[in-house]
Formats: C-alpha cells, sequence, structure tokens
C-alpha cells in the first residue's frame, strides 16, 4: 500500500513538473552598446512622477552593458511603460568631450533617424522556447555625438 502512494505521488510530482508554464526560459535583458572609442555615460533621473528614480551608468567602448534585467527594457511598449511610469523625459548619454540628449516621447520614426525614443532604433530580439527570450540593443555610435 505504501508503494502504491509513493508511485503516485511520484507520478503526480512528474505530472506537474512537466505542465508548469517552463519560467525559468522566461528571461528579458536590456543593453546598451557602445560603439564609440570614448566611454560613454548614460544619466537618466525620474521627474514629477518619481523624483527618486535616477540611473547613471559607465559603458566602456565596444562594450554591451546590461540595462536591466526583467521585463522592462525588453520591447518598446514596456521602454514606454517605464518611462511613462518613473516621469522620464530625455535621456542622456555624454563622454568627457560631448553629450547627446534624446527626448520623449517614443516615436516610430525612420530607420535613418537614430534616436534612444525611435522605436526603430532599438533592436528587438525574441528567442527560445515560445519566444520567451527577448533581449533589447539600443547602439550608441560616434554619429550621436556630432
Amino acid at each position: 500500500m505504501d508503494s502504491k502512494k509513493i508511485i503516485i505521488f511520484l507520478l503526480l510530482v512528474l505530472f506537474m513538473a512537466a505542465c508548469r508554464d517552463g519560467e525559468d526560459d522566461l528571461s528579458h535583458n536590456g543593453y546598451f552598446y557602445n560603439t564609440t572609442n570614448d566611454t560613454v555615460f548614460c544619466f537618466i533621473e525620474g521627474k514629477d512622477k518619481n523624483p527618486d528614480f535616477y540611473y547613471d551608468l559607465k559603458i566602456p567602448p565596444e562594450t554591451k552593458k546590461m540595462v536591466i534585467s526583467s521585463s522592462i527594457y525588453t520591447t518598446i511598449e514596456n521602454l514606454k511603460l517605464f518611462n511613462n511610469r518613473e516621469g522620464i523625459d530625455s535621456v542622456m548619454f555624454y563622454t568627457k568631450n560631448d553629450t547627446v540628449i534624446w527626448h520623449a516621447p517614443f516615436k516610430k520614426l525612420p530607420d535613418s533617424i537614430h534616436s534612444f525614443y525611435n522605436e526603430n532604433s532599438w533592436d528587438v530580439r525574441c528567442g527560445g522556447k515560445k519566444h520567451k527570450y527577448v533581449t533589447a540593443v539600443f547602439t550608441i555610435t560616434e554619429a550621436d555625438f556630432k
């Protein structure tokens, strides 16, 4: 009788493990990629809605730096929501000599216009099982500082 209970319990555990949603492969990563020859700093701060939000990031040359690992920096819609929730209306990238500031809101502009707030400037990719792995990359270039 005890062995039947153990077998039923093990089968139940295996069944539950097989039916779970597979959240282990669910991952959202956002990156800034610096293709310039200088170290680039990114400065973001919240305004009216969240004045306590502050973000300062150092990105060495030819480096891809993770900004966040969650569901925030993964799709354009989530970027829009994040900016609205934190009250962010501009993002500043700077080097020791140059500064570029991009202003909200997000827009769908031609690929030829490179901007933090241009939906087409972000490389958003899905992968993994059922496309649950998402990465979003914004590339900072020398041309951004000219």
